[in-house]
């Protein structure tokens, strides 16, 4: 059975059906589920290793209690940020686990152990499609709830591209770029003049990984420098991610050549 995709629904297995609430994504691009009576969003099947209580799960086995949600679409313009939970835990040695999987492969895409209320971070997924997973180790916690925040799908952000100096002289300054590349892309990078004529080329069809990254053009080493004239000059970039998404930006300086 399928949900609308700007909705999400919870199965908790347990003896007697238990409905969750099933929430849209909400202002801050997060997404949570808690237990929740008489919900019209709820899904219900059976499985007899957990248990409600007022607003808590419980495991009711210390070792085979889980709890799996349905498919979450992050959005076509969106990328997961975070999974998270809120738990609370009286013993030393319970814990659970947090498993976020890809709902195509089924493929473990993050995991991590919580003993008190926490986050997984999800920098690197790319996955639109994905849902989430806990398992209990011990019967000693309450789950109150868990859930999802996403973030824009953003490959460049026109702030985090920066050069400097504005005023680049000949000779005496070399130009910086730097970039924070937020998919892995292909990247063109481009050096221009007022006219439009390339100059130089910092990056072709580059294909670089998530991460910061520095560039420098030093018109001194180029082969045509003798026709470099001072002037206004223009840094362009082009990025095509990994998933088809293409960001262009361009940023002015002057370079004085005596």
């Amino acid at each position: 059975m399928k949900l609308m995709r700007n909705f999400i629904s919870l199965i908790i297995l347990s003896a007697a059906a238990i409905p969750l609430i099933a929430l849209e994504w909400g202002e801050n691009d997060i997404i949570k589920f808690k237990p929740e009576t008489g919900n019209p969003y709820a899904l219900f099947l059976d499985y007899d290793h957990l248990s409600v209580k007022g607003e808590c799960i419980y495991a009711a086995d210390p070792t085979n209690s889980w709890v799996r949600s349905y498919d979450i679409f992050t959005g076509v313009d969106f990328l997961p940020h975070s999974a998270f939970l809120n738990i609370k835990n009286t013993s030393t040695d319970s814990y659970v686990t947090l498993i976020v999987r890809d709902s195509v492969s089924d493929e473990i895409l993050a995991k991590k152990d919580f003993a008190q209320t926490g986050f997984l971070s999800l920098t690197n997924i790319f996955k639109k499609e994905i849902y989430l997973m806990i398992e209990f180790h011990g019967t000693n916690l309450e789950l109150f709830s868990f859930g999802l925040k996403r973030i824009p799908r953003e490959v460049i952000r026109p702030e985090e591209f920066t050069l400097g100096p504005e005023l680049c002289f000949y000779g005496i300054t070399n130009l910086t770029i730097n970039i924070n590349l937020r998919i892995p892309s292909v990247i063109d990078m481009i050096v221009y003049d007022e006219y439009g004529t390339i100059v130089h080329y910092v990056q072709k069809q580059q294909k670089l990984p998530q991460g910061y990254y520095e560039f420098y053009w030093k018109p001194e080493d180029e082969k045509n420098k003798n026709i470099l004239k001072s002037g206004s000059y223009f840094i362009y970039i082009r990025a095509k991610s990994i998933d088809g998404k293409t960001i262009e930006l361009s940023k002015k300086f002057l370079f004085i050549k005596n």
